[in-house]
């Protein structure tokens, strides 16, 4: 009799277990299903149209406000085509030519409008910044053009650096199922609420691959209102080149025992940083007490503040560690420099297809010099030099490799033949160009 009592204990624990599970796992799908409802009305599918009405691209947008009868549509930058007509379809069908009124090529967003004398669904904007890895993740949008498509998964991670079209820095990234088509459309938390705009997977072959990134909602909360105006996005800027110290290849070459840190290799001319105050070859290892783990973290963190903003920055260099406050300005449109030249006799050499000269008196002319130069001057290329692929151009003056000093050819060449890593190593090349250094890392061929 005990044993029969026992087992039926347990039998009616074991039924009892599975109703608690089917019953959270019920209370979830109505959370889901609530999501769906209450966010597919605001999701459109955004087409980019020829004249005749042939189709260039489509992919997805939210309406995030309405403003009496003007209606607010956000999404990708790469989704718009300014010369196009575009067209948005509503889940119901309804269709309404847009404006594009302002797109950001660094954020990868666009802005449009259209009007309805209706009153249509808008979202509810959520913060980024409080996601953690492991939240649930819902994307919406209209996938090969399947309208209206629901997915699921978790945040995998967030703070991704720049890979692709946008110069965003810290995309959120997600397992729940995105897709061509899928582009503009939000990410939403288990709240109802958009925390991202989806913007590009990681595939070899186009399709979903559980690799999929969003723009974080507050990095767009930022500039919409410039959007909508159609003004220029202001951005703050530091104004250096960094590289990331998590890169054991550079450490390892440069001779540096941090593993953490923002290595500057260029500080840009007439920039916030070009104050005096910090020098090639400085570690920032933190912004206003934010840790900085690598380059990109110090990018996000400084796409934060505004233009204006005071920043203090921990620096660390040769033993010593020190602050510095930087007013950050605001960043310039990016433009070009460079030259190719040739010329030059006397003692030569040739690395990483560049052919180098020593520093003489013609060279200091035509390149405007400092005459007490210490280095090798780079005077000419050859096709598909890894030098000129990399950045590196004539009238730059060598003055280090690695952590090997150059003075004149004769070091250049004895570094050359007691490299061990030719000829397919990484060189971490330190140069002075117009009388600042800057480092250019390049790999050989």
């Amino acid at each position: 009799m005990k044993v029969h009592t026992v087992v039926i204990i347990l039998f009616i624990m074991v039924l009892s277990n599975l109703n608690c599970e089917t019953n959270n796992a019920v209370a979830i799908q109505n959370v889901f299903r609530e999501i769906a409802k209450d966010n597919i009305p605001a999701v459109v599918r955004v087409d980019a149209l020829n004249k005749d009405g042939s189709q260039l691209s489509f992919g997805s947008g939210f309406i995030f406000r309405q403003t009496e009868e003007t209606v607010y549509v956000l999404t990708n930058n790469h989704v718009v085509k300014p010369d196009s007509v575009m067209r948005i379809t509503m889940h119901n069908d309804k269709q309404f030519d847009t404006v594009l009124l302002g797109r950001d090529k660094r954020t990868d967003l666009a802005v449009m409008k259209f009007t309805s004398k209706e009153k249509v669904k808008t979202v509810k904007m959520g913060k980024s910044s409080k996601i953690e890895v492991g939240d649930w993740a819902i994307g919406i949008g209209n996938p090969y053009g399947f309208n209206g498509s629901v997915t699921v998964g978790v945040i995998s991670a967030s703070g991704r650096a720049m890979i692709g079209g946008s110069q965003a820095t810290d995309y959120i990234q997600t397992d729940a199922a995105i897709n061509p088509g899928n582009s503009g459309g939000p990410l939403l938390n288990i709240y109802g609420e958009v925390i991202g705009i989806n913007s590009w997977i990681a595939s070899m072959t186009g399709a979903n691959t559980g690799l999929s990134f969003a723009i974080p909602i507050d990095m767009a909360s930022n500039i919409l209102e410039a959007l909508i105006s159609n003004k220029e996005v202001q951005y703050p800027w530091l104004g250096v080149y960094v590289n990331s110290l998590t890169d054991s290849v550079f450490r390892e070459k440069m001779g540096i025992a941090f593993e953490h840190g923002a290595f500057i290799i260029q500080i840009i001319e007439g920039s916030p940083a070009d104050s005096g105050v910090l020098s090639v070859g400085d570690i920032i290892i933190s912004v206003d007490d934010k840790e900085i783990k690598d380059a990109n973290t110090l990018i996000w963190t400084v796409s934060k503040y505004l233009p204006g903003d005071k920043v203090k920055l921990k620096v660390y260099n040769n033993g010593e560690t020190r602050i510095v406050e930087i007013t950050l300005g605001m960043r310039p449109t990016a433009g070009e420099d460079g030259s190719v030249n040739t010329t030059s006799e006397l003692q030569k050499s040739e690395f990483l297809g560049a052919e180098i000269s020593s520093v003489n008196n013609d060279l200091i002319k035509l390149y405007e010099l400092n005459k007490e130069s210490k280095g090798v001057v780079v005077v000419a290329f050859k096709d598909n030099s890894p030098a000129l692929n990399y950045g590196v151009q004539a009238g730059d003056v060598i003055i280090k490799i690695n952590k090997t000093t150059i003075e004149n050819i004769s070091d250049l060449n004895n570094f050359i033949t007691s490299d061990k890593e030719a000829p397919a190593g990484f060189y971490y090349t330190k140069i002075v160009r117009k009388g600042r250094e800057m480092i250019i890392g390049i790999v050989s061929k």
